[in-house]
């Protein structure tokens, strides 16, 4: 059976490219650095067009939101951005394993829902793959910290060591095949940082909201421009 669309289409705003081959060949999940709120990832829209970035998902603890169309080429994993479609969840680099589960749980599941429906759309494995295989662009999942160490052109490691692998690409299986899946390769190589307290470069979503003081007051101000 497909998968249930229960996203929210948010695409018109932001423009992408076109794919290099036709098509997205991988996966980069980042994380988002802002907190998990309910309708963050609707709120948040106006000020990836400002900055020029497009991940095709983001996702928050009340949905998934699909920002850019799946067949066009976004711009948020620097020299990656020719092989992959970008997931975004809230939730920050720094948090541990246990914060992740206690804080990000219903962000992520929305997280991998959006990679369930891709995996079923562009024959994406759903596993986490290697540096090796990113390098040879094999249909699988990778972070943004992967595409830094492969492509070059960011900065960024996220979602870094406290991110839940395992727990997420269960989830993502599930999504598309039901419960009781063995996952293959539940967690990828070593990722960088501390996942617990190491500082992520600074990203749009931080700039947006010093320039306004707080994140809140980042938010307030993108409401009422929508």
């Amino acid at each position: 059976m497909p998968i249930e669309k229960l996203h929210t289409d948010l695409t018109g705003t932001l423009k992408g490219k076109t794919w290099p081959t036709g098509r997205p060949r991988v996966g980069f999940v980042h994380c988002l650095q802002a907190p998990p709120k309910k309708g963050l990832g609707r709120e948040l829209v106006q000020w990836a067009k400002s900055e020029g970035v497009s991940p095709h998902w983001v996702s928050d603890p009340g949905g998934a939101y699909l920002w850019l169309p799946t067949t066009q080429q976004g711009a948020h994993v620097g020299g990656g951005n020719p092989y992959g479609v970008g997931y975004e969840v809230t939730g920050y680099a720094e948090w541990d394993r246990s914060t992740w589960l206690a804080q990000g749980m219903d962000g992520l599941r929305w997280q991998a829902y959006c990679m369930a429906v891709d995996s079923e759309r562009w024959g994406l494995q759903l596993e986490w793959g290697s540096l090796a295989e990113l390098a040879r662009a094999v249909p699988k999942f990778y972070t943004h910290n992967d595409s830094r160490l492969v492509f070059k052109g960011t900065t960024h490691y996220d979602p870094s060591t406290g991110y839940p692998y395992d727990v997420v690409m269960k989830m993502a299986n599930e999504w598309r095949y039901g419960a009781g899946v063995k996952v293959p390769n539940p967690t990828p190589q070593a990722p960088i940082g501390s996942g617990s307290g190491g500082a992520e470069p600074a990203t749009w979503w931080q700039r947006a909201a010093a320039s306004y003081g707080s994140l809140a007051d980042a938010i307030v101000e993108a409401v009422r421009a929508a």
